[in-house]
């Protein structure tokens, strides 16, 4: 293992990106090879690792045979740690696997055995047992600053948004216990690490849901358990709220706080003998510590975003570190850091397994609650052979679209990634589903088979140009021209997002020009503004038939209450408004934008036209405020967030990112940030007009079911 190290990895997700940044830590490390269900992430990822020699692979064995790697990382989710891991070793390549080992106790034993016996490494990568705070716990244990342990807590109090958001389809929804080895291992190895094996188990599982599945989930945990004289309680909540995690250990002599999320390591001792005094000194070193360590994890972000060789936050910080000792024992042919070693990981697993065995799970709800889609109001025609199709049929608008077209008795076929999940709400709807993705042509054309009228509400993603051409607006392109071969109807959603909306004596209207500011500043917006040009190109010289429409702020049944159109929401107790936030805003119910989609399909004549889906002004943004504080009892801080303001802070994130030569840097924009604040008025006349639209402009409604709706389905 001396000189270049070659590492590959297995899984290209979210994980993924955390482990290509520790890797460039590693000295001598080379990413050799990326392997993924999908190629095209495999090669995404495969070109931004550091060595700039590997490629992508959608097939284990080949990547296994051709780059010959020294490391596997294996990045897939925890039931497909068993098999992949087996290979990789009995191919001879160390193995760093993601949390748990195995989701069997007796898995994870025979893979230690098997790297045993082809001599090579096997660790399990827990990704908070190597923070600079935990650290420091550690070595404050082991130097015996805090006495004979007598209690250790650990808190994970965090949302989980595959609860509401899915995929509902994944391993994690099969059983009710599945999140003891895919969430929970995070705070079972530092019980493991601390105490070592616990005893006299007990645990309780509460606040059940239903997916759309129907699957239950349960969303409040606790486990208590002892080993020795030294007591262990975990509590797990995944409901949205304030975030929490923090590990605190009681001592005879001192005691100790570990925050996970602020970055943060707290010990308190006695300093004096007079008990007041005490207090004082006591207090105020923990909150100088508190602030020094606060400032430094900032300090590190802002390096780290200049390009400099820092760790972007704890998280990272932690993996960073997990990787690096990994190597060193690797490199060193020393024993495994405890912290990986195989011994650890098997801990961790059979706290998980005795935990499933013995928790008391209460009534599961008989009904459908957190994200389930709301039932039919009314029985439908029954289902014909698809002649629609609907691309993003699961999302937001998507749904209220298949519903709305069900509604008036026509057959649809909807291409979607996942077939669980919302696609199950489209399924009860009399959708046909077909798997598949709108950047894959061959899903495509095989989805277009009897579709005279193609609704694309599909888009791609990233945070480059880059990304966005490839992965939206050539898809578009692609998909209006197989319209044009098919004969068939296209109709495209854009977005209200290409205007600069920031003049209150101007009146938008489809035939206002897009902003230039926005086509600068937004990559979102710049797609947008490039679909509906090339698509009306086509239209203009092929004959396309196509239909664009632009959603304004959309709300209603299914949305998130926390709107971005009215502000950023960092967090859902605070709202920064844009602009001054008494503007009235172009909201639109979601079923209403629906409606208006399937009207244009009897309107003869209209092809080449845009819409704006906008209702007439009856808010602004406090007053949207004001209802969703009202129903939802809650209070949120309102940041008012002027242009200058917005525009000082781009300046100054543009100058650390300047530094680093960052792909994705846009020269800031003081007037882009001047249109969000919606200060002109939006006409949604052509839409009336032309196609008899009549959105809801009563506000009382517009309150009930574009607001108060969506915060009983939120907060449920």
């Amino acid at each position: 293992m001396s000189g270049e190290i070659k590492v590959a990895l297995l899984g290209a997700g979210f994980i993924a990106d955390f482990h290509l940044e520790a890797l460039r830590r590693v000295p001598g490390a080379s990413v050799v090879g990326v392997c993924d269900l999908s190629r095209a992430r495999a090669d995404r990822l495969a070109a931004r690792a550091p060595g700039g020699q590997g490629r992508g692979y959608s097939n284990l064995a080949e990547m296994l045979a051709e780059a010959r790697p020294d490391v596997v990382h294996v990045l897939t989710p925890p039931e497909a740690h068993d098999g992949p891991t087996r290979a990789v070793l009995e191919a001879g390549a160390s193995v760093l696997v993601e949390k748990p080992l195995a989701v069997s106790s007796a898995v994870g034993a025979d893979l230690a055995a098997l790297a045993d016996s082809r001599g090579v490494y096997l660790g399990t990568g827990h990704n908070f047992l190597f923070g600079a705070p935990y650290e420091r716990l550690m070595r404050d244990i082991a130097d015996g600053r805090l006495g004979r342990i007598d209690h250790v807590d650990v808190i994970w109090n965090k949302f989980l948004p595959q609860v509401k958001f899915g995929p509902f389809g994944s391993w994690l929804f099969r059983d009710p216990r599945h999140v003891l080895f895919e969430v929970a291992p995070h705070s079972f190895a530092h019980a493991s690490h601390l105490v070592g094996a616990l005893d006299h188990v007990q645990a309780r599982a509460r606040d059940a849901v239903r997916t759309p599945t129907g699957a239950v989930f349960y969303r409040q945990w606790e486990v208590y358990g002892a080993s020795g004289a030294t007591d262990v309680r975990l509590h797990f909540s995944f409901v949205d709220g304030y975030t929490e995690h923090r590990l605190h250990v009681r001592g005879t002599s001192a005691s100790a706080t570990v925050d996970f999320e602020l970055n943060t390591y707290v010990l308190h001792e006695h300093s004096q003998d007079l008990l007041d005094l005490d207090h004082l000194v006591t207090a105020a070193r923990a909150a100088r510590s508190t602030l020094v360590q606060a400032g430094a994890t900032f300090g590190s972000a802002v390096l780290a975003k200049a390009g400099l060789a820092f760790d972007s936050g704890p998280y990272q910080a932690s993996i960073t570190g997990a990787c690096k000792r990994f190597y060193e024992c690797v490199g060193q042919r020393a024993a495994m850091d405890v912290r990986l070693a195989p011994e650890l990981a098997l801990k961790t697993v059979r706290l998980a397994e005795t935990v499933a065995r013995v928790v008391q799970l209460e009534q599961a709800p008989a009904a459908t609650a957190a994200a389930a889609p709301a039932p039919a109001a009314h029985a439908r025609p029954a289902t014909p052979a698809p002649t629609v199709l609907v691309m993003g049929g699961t999302g937001f608008i998507g749904r209220a679209l298949v519903k709305r077209l069900r509604d008036q008795g026509l057959g649809v076929r909807a291409l979607v990634r996942d077939t669980s999940g919302f696609a199950l709400g489209l399924k009860d709807l009399g959708a046909e589903l077909v798997k598949g993705d709108f950047t894959d042509t061959k899903s495509v054309e095989g989805a277009l088979a009897g579709v005279t009228d193609v609704y694309n509400l599909a888009r791609g993603s990233g945070k480059t140009w880059d990304d966005y051409d490839r992965l939206d607006v050539q898809p578009t392109q692609r998909v209006a021209e197989l319209c044009l071969e098919r004969g068939a109807r296209l109709y495209y959603t854009s977005s209200i997002a290409i205007y600069h909306a920031a003049d209150p004596r101007e009146t938008i209207t489809e035939d206002t020009a897009p902003s230039p500011y926005a086509l600068k500043m937004n990559v979102y917006s710049r797609a947008k503004v490039e679909n509906e040009k090339r698509l009306l190109a086509l239209h203009r010289d092929r004959g396309l038939d196509v239909t664009i429409f632009r959603p304004g702020i959309v709300i209603g049944d299914g949305g998130s209450p926390f709107h971005w159109g009215v502000g950023a929401w960092p967090y859902n107790s605070i709202c920064r408004i844009w602009g001054d936030g008494n503007a009235r805003m172009p909201f639109v119910l979601v079923e209403d934008c629906a409606d208006a989609m399937v009207r244009a399909m009897s309107i003869k004549g209209i092809a080449g036209s845009s819409f704006n889906l906008v209702a007439d002004p009856m808010m602004t943004g406090h007053e949207y405020l004001d209802e969703l504080e009202r129903h939802a009892g809650i209070k949120v801080m309102r940041l008012r967030t002027p242009s200058w303001r917005l525009f000082a802070e781009d300046v100054a994130k543009w100058g650390v990112k300047s530094l680093s030569r960052a792909k994705d840097l846009r020269q800031p924009s003081y007037q882009y940030y001047e249109g969000l604040s919606c200060r002109s008025t939006f006409s949604p006349a052509r839409a009336k007009t032309v196609l008899g639209w009549t959105p809801v402009s009563d506000r009382a409604t517009m309150v009930e079911r574009g607001i108060a709706l969506p915060v009983r389905q939120s907060l449920d």
